[in-house]
């Protein structure tokens, strides 16, 4: 056995996590997985999901990634420490997708949230999830439940931006 998968997974998260997955998919993260079972549980629990559509080579292919990631996730009943979802929709099935995915990743938790979909209308749990920390939204439509009374829950929030969001009068107001 070698010595990196006797770390702690809080520790060989942290050395994941410094992999540049800016050229593209985890590559390295997914090569990882074969290696070993440990590694193949490393990588299904890291928490930093990474959901960026123009790392594909085709919207299928992304959207299957998604799913399957997302599922695999939340049945280990683990918290994000970060999610980047940046996609556009095209389709009913798209949005249906996204929006399984993104209400079980939520309800399990999520501490820091980028979210790029525009026209995307954010589900209401958005707006109720305990341990969000950090909430960047570009070009989504801000949930329906914003202009009800009680309706934002966000305890733990340090950060937000939002960017190329439409806020009707009636919130801005309240």
């Amino acid at each position: 056995m070698d010595r990196i998968s006797q770390l702690p997974d809080f520790i060989a998260h942290h050395i994941l996590s410094c992999f540049d997955t800016s050229d593209g998919l985890p590559i390295d993260l997914v090569r990882m997985s074969v290696l070993s079972k440990t590694w193949f549980h490393l990588t299904a629990s890291f928490p930093i999901l990474d959901f960026t559509i123009y790392k594909f080579k085709s919207r299928n292919s992304f959207f299957k990634y998604v799913e399957y990631t997302t599922f695999r996730f939340c049945n280990q009943n683990l918290t994000a420490q970060k999610l980047t979802l940046w996609a556009n929709i095209r389709r009913s099935e798209e949005r249906d997708i996204v929006n399984r995915c993104l209400i079980l990743l939520l309800k399990n938790g999520v501490k820091e949230l980028l979210i790029s979909m525009p026209k995307y209308c954010l589900p209401n749990i958005l707006l109720s999830v305990p341990v969000l920390k950090s909430l960047t939204i570009y070009s989504c439509k801000l949930p329906s439940s914003l202009m009800l009374d009680d309706a934002v829950k966000l305890k733990s929030l340090i950060y937000l931006a939002l960017e190329s969001v439409r806020i009707d009068d009636q919130v801005y107001h309240q």
